[in-house]
């Protein structure tokens, strides 16, 4: 299961599109706000690959990793940006992050590169 919080409709489709390809189930959510409300209050199925856009509205995509690692999360966490900041990338990876990938991304693109992510951390 993917979560995956962008807060353009045009870019989740695609990206679930791009991901259902690759046999991940996806549920999307239009800012880094709802996606932590949805991890606080409700049971559901948890992923085991998050992908936040760093420029959201409300707060941003590092500040939704930086919240969901304080509420548990200890699956795969991705800043899945179009910004090529390294400043940004070096942020987004000392605040917890397990890798960035920037965006645009085909289906073999993303991958390879969720293939790279790292998926055992200390919970």
């Amino acid at each position: 299961m993917v979560w995956l919080a962008d807060d353009c409709p045009m870019i989740r489709r695609i990206t679930k599109a791009r991901l259902g390809v690759l046999g991940y189930p996806v549920i999307y959510f239009p800012t880094g706000s709802v996606l932590i409300a949805k991890w606080v209050t409700e049971a559901v199925e948890r992923p085991s690959l998050v992908l936040v856009d760093q420029n959201m509205p409300g707060i941003t995509g590092i500040d939704t990793g930086v919240l969901l690692r304080t509420e548990g999360y200890a699956g795969r966490l991705v800043l899945y940006t179009a910004d090529d900041s390294r400043v940004i990338e070096e942020e987004a990876m000392c605040c917890g992050f397990d890798a960035v990938i920037r965006k645009p991304a085909s289906a073999e693109a993303l991958a390879e590169q969720i293939a790279q992510v790292p998926s055992n951390r200390a919970a």
